[in-house]
């Protein structure tokens, strides 16, 4: 085994280093139990990339890990997945067989059917998935011509063989295929990516073959188009392919070729193959109505799982069984029939649901994300006596409008902006930031003009009660995951479960103080408002530090590396002593930046991809840096010559567009 090297990604996480993917795979595979701390392992082309809690162990007790298992690995006491030849075994190996003796796509017989677990490749050992592939991409015929073969030559060798599924990145049901024939190694990606690839195109580059999970810009060489859908939520698992699963392309255009859809993809995967089968009328035929997947992507769309007219949870939805769902998620969605909700009246330009994420799920492709200032987030929720982590809404820049139908107690952090709270007849009731504030039916709570920062926070007591969807209810918009984005007419219902003084969580009513609240039943109107006292914090959070307004310039540490030495000498400190503007196209993905003088590479060539972390400063060929937030992808391209310490990732939240970032040189921790 090549020596391995640990280079520090941040004061978070540490990228190892290794020669090739048989060697990264095998080191995967070895690590077995993670030290407390270790929050992910995400393997990539010749890296493995190790999140962790700086708090609770170091980036040196990580390496130190990390190097004790190559030493294993090396020793000949574990063993890899691939040999020096592609995927071992032979092609056959684990094939199942259907009813009519023709392959199918499936687990293999003996397989373990719940696939792979987080730790490692070795549980999806041995299944083996069969992926149809109409052969009409619009790169088959450059691609054929680049590597010296006909149009039936380049098929031939496609479907030849078994790949193996590597390692997961770029989205959700993205999976890199390692393997297959040798001749297919090294095609370049193109000059110019696509600004759309189709979902279910079947590409090529570098040393991979893929499928494009969903509609995305991609740089591969297409070769056709497979109907199978990747990624779909209507599944129990929503991973077609998995790492550690075994792939084989098989033409749809071959005599006798026959295929059963995969579970659960129902009949738009019957249009697409009758598509693809070149039948309209069939396909046309076949055609369902709009796909829940399409109808919850994030859009001008009401939140998944909820009425508009009722503003229940929708329990029969599929995919909120579809993993396991956290205690808080569960918590904010315990409600069958929520006493209160909130409309919208306006969203503004941007209101999302956020919590702490979707830790863990890294092996489909899919990255933590999750509000952006968790700080703010945490302050909010122990306002209103919840558990840190419930469901917050994020509001960036101001124009919230939320009218309360029942009651409710609300908390607003983060950026500067005015809360006013009025009744239903008008009149202003006491409201301000970072104190609780009480609704009741007809109340309407407005967040002015942002002064100074991005994002607002607000939540309620028991929780947003919206459907978790991968055991969060968090909106990734680069992954499509989680809720749409808030739109004028959504109610939001609000769970049922409240605090308690002890930290526990009670259902609502039964108590004296509520019967005391609650209107004569002689039809009295209530009782005028009155401060909340008796669940209101005893003590009022500390104030938050002053967000950044546009204009003013924000100090950030930077620990160099990890691909610090793929730039020139002077790149470094042309990226620390020049100011960095944030422009316009920024959002929760990240922040693009601009300076005077670009950072240039010192070599040439691409990178092979590797697991990236938020706060990393990604340079593109444009030599101006990329400052990854919360909904970063999972694995990049690009090399990343510093990252901003964890601690200070709540602050990039809030700073604005138009503002000056000016980074400082950090200690590396290793």
């Amino acid at each position: 085994m090549t020596a391995l090297r640990c280079l520090p990604a941040g004061d978070g996480a540490v990228l190892a280093e290794l020669g090739s993917l048989a060697e990264t795979l095998a080191l995967f595979q070895a690590l077995g139990a993670r030290p407390a701390g270790v929050e992910d392992v995400i393997p990539a082309a010749r890296t493995l990339l190790v999140p962790f809690d700086p708090a609770v162990l170091s980036a040196r007790a990580v390496a130190a890990w990390l190097r004790r298992a190559a030493s294993a690995v090396a020793a000949g006491s574990a063993g890899g997945l691939v040999t020096a030849g592609g995927v071992s075994g032979s092609p056959g190996a684990g094939l199942a067989k259907g009813p009519s003796g023709l392959p199918h796509a499936g687990p293999a017989a003996g397989g373990d059917p719940s696939g792979p677990s987080a730790g490692g490749l070795a549980a999806g050992a041995g299944r083996r998935v069969e992926i149809p592939v109409r052969y009409a991409g619009e790169d088959l015929e450059e691609v054929a011509g680049l590597l010296g073969l006909t149009r039936a030559e380049l098929i031939e060798r496609h479907t030849g063989t078994d790949y193996l599924a590597a390692f997961a990145g770029f989205a959700p049901g993205f999976v890199y295929l390692a393997g297959g024939d040798p001749c297919f190694h090294g095609v370049p990606r193109r000059a110019a990516p696509r600004v759309r690839v189709p979902a279910g195109s079947v590409a090529v580059a570098g040393d991979f073959s893929a499928v494009y999970p969903s509609d995305s810009p991609g740089g591969w060489q297409l070769l056709g188009a497979t109907p199978w859908r990747m990624w779909d939520m209507d599944r129990a698992e929503p991973a077609l392919v998995q790492p550690g699963f075994r792939v084989r392309f098989r033409d749809l255009d071959a005599p006798g070729a026959v295929w059963s859809l995969p579970a659960s993809s129902g009949s738009a995967g019957a249009a697409a193959l009758a598509a693809l089968a070149g039948s309209a009328a069939a396909a046309a035929a076949a055609a369902p109505a709009p796909s829940r997947e399409a109808a919850d992507a994030p859009g001008p769309s009401t939140l998944p799982g909820l009425s508009k007219s009722s503003g229940l949870v929708d329990s029969s939805d599929p995919s909120a069984a579809s993993a396991p769902v956290s205690a808080l998620a569960a918590a904010s969605a315990a409600a069958a029939e929520p006493a209160a909700a909130c409309e919208v009246l306006d969203a503004g330009l941007q209101t999302l649901v956020q919590d702490e994420g979707r830790p863990g799920l890294t092996r489909l492709g899919v990255s933590r994300s999750g509000a952006l200032d968790r700080g703010a987030m945490r302050r909010a929720n122990r306002l209103v006596d919840n558990p840190p982590g419930l469901p917050v809404l994020e509001h960036a820049l101001g124009g919230l409008r939320l009218v309360c139908r029942g009651r409710a107690v609300v908390a607003v952090t983060g950026a500067t902006a005015p809360v006013v709270a009025t009744s239903a007849s008008g009149m202003r009731l006491p409201a301000a930031a970072g104190h609780p504030i009480e609704l009741r039916e007809g109340d309407e709570l407005r967040i002015g003009r942002v002064r100074a920062g991005v994002r607002c926070y607000v939540a309620v007591r028991g929780g947003w009660a919206v459907r978790p969807v991968l055991g969060s209810c968090a909106t990734d918009i680069l992954a499509g995951l989680g809720p749409a984005p808030l739109r004028r007419g959504d109610r939001i219902p609000i769970g049922r479960l409240v605090p308690n003084r002890g930290g526990a969580l009670d259902a609502p009513g039964g108590d004296a103080g509520d019967a005391a609240d609650a209107p004569e039943a002689s039809g009295a109107a209530a009782a005028p408002h009155a401060p909340h006292a008796p669940d209101a914090p005893e003590a009022p959070e500390a104030p938050e530090a002053a967000p950044p307004r546009a204009g003013e310039r924000v100090f950030l540490d930077v620990i160099p590396g990890p691909r610090d030495d793929w730039f020139e000498a002077g790149a470094l400190h042309r990226l620390l002593s020049q100011d960095w503007i944030v422009t316009p196209q920024s959002n929760r993905v990240g922040m693009r930046l601009a300076g005077a003088e670009p950072l240039v590479r010192s070599r040439a060539g691409e990178l092979p991809s590797e697991g990236t972390v938020a706060g990393a400063l990604q340079v593109p060929p444009s030599g101006q840096p990329v400052l990854f937030l919360a909904d970063h992808p999972l694995t990049g391209g690009y090399p990343v010559i510093a990252v901003v310490p964890v601690g200070q990732l709540d602050r990039l939240a809030q700073v604005p567009v138009g503002a000056v970032l000016r980074f400082r040189r950090a200690p590396r921790p290793l």
